[in-house]
């Protein structure tokens, strides 16, 4: 409970032992792993690239979660992709170690 509307309803918070370390909301956590565990499940280099079905068998995720989060890390700079995106030539994968 909180006297400031901001104050998320749900919080975890984790006892470290320099003190109380915020987590985020239960929701932030979970997509958090998501990322952990598509970028282990990625392989460093570009030819060894995974598609998205070999992604979906290896992190146990939807289709459309895992493209989300495949956007997301893109996006970020975490996760590289090649190929053109289409049928004889998918989108594949790979972490991009800078």
């Amino acid at each position: 409970m909180s006297r400031f509307d901001e104050t998320p309803t749900d919080q975890l918070i984790e006892l470290t032992d320099d003190g109380y370390r915020s987590l985020g909301e239960p929701g932030d956590v979970a997509i958090e792993q998501e990322r952990l565990n598509i970028i282990a499940a990625l392989p460093n280099e570009k030819t060894k690239a995974l598609d998205i079905e070999a992604l979906r068998a290896a992190t146990d995720m939807s289709r459309a979660q895992l493209q989300r989060r495949l956007d997301e890390l893109s996006n970020g700079g975490k996760v590289r992709k090649v190929g053109r995106g289409r049928k004889a030539d998918p989108y594949r994968y790979f972490a991009d170690n800078k």
